[in-house]
């Protein structure tokens, strides 16, 4: 009984731990990075929004980020078609970081620095974006995607 026990603690807490492993990979290999937002906030001077639609913000609820090209877009099935540049990458032996500044969706006078954080281990990702007056944090996932593009698929692993 206390080794059919054991195995199922071994058993229970390996299938925990596979979905968020299915996402880890090499970073440093992939040219190309999808990922997927989980959960947006918005903090504005008067409240702070804990649910937020990526697509009312212009943020794609799905994403590819082309290290080479230093780009990130909206995947096919997205509804933002915007493509904003990578201004900056660094890499750390943990995080691999991008940043970079666009214009808001009210055009050239809203403009917002923003910054991506990716844990090379986990995958899981925080994007923070600010401009005048507004910030937004947005928890994700990311995961190396070298075929997206070839494929027309957003290069997720299977589950």
């Amino acid at each position: 009984m206390k080794l059919f026990r054991k195995l199922l603690t071994v058993v229970f807490s390996l299938a925990t731990l596979l979905p968020a492993a299915a996402y880890a990979g090499d970073f440093g290999a992939s040219h190309r990075i999808t990922g997927s937002v989980d959960r947006l906030i918005e903090i504005n001077p008067h409240r702070v929004i804990e649910s937020v639609d990526p697509d009312t913000v212009g943020l794609p609820k799905t994403f590819v980020i082309d290290l080479q090209k230093r780009t990130m877009r909206g995947t096919p099935d997205s509804l933002v078609r915007r493509v904003a540049s990578v201004d900056r990458i660094t890499r750390t032996p943990t995080t691999l970081v991008l940043q970079g500044v666009d214009e808001g969706l009210s055009g050239p006078g809203t403009v917002f620095g923003w910054n991506l954080a990716i844990d090379t281990a986990t995958g899981k990702s925080v994007l923070s974006a600010a401009g005048s007056g507004i910030a937004y944090v947005a928890y994700g996932t990311c995961w190396p995607s070298a075929a997206a593009q070839e494929s027309g698929t957003d290069g997720a692993p299977k589950k």
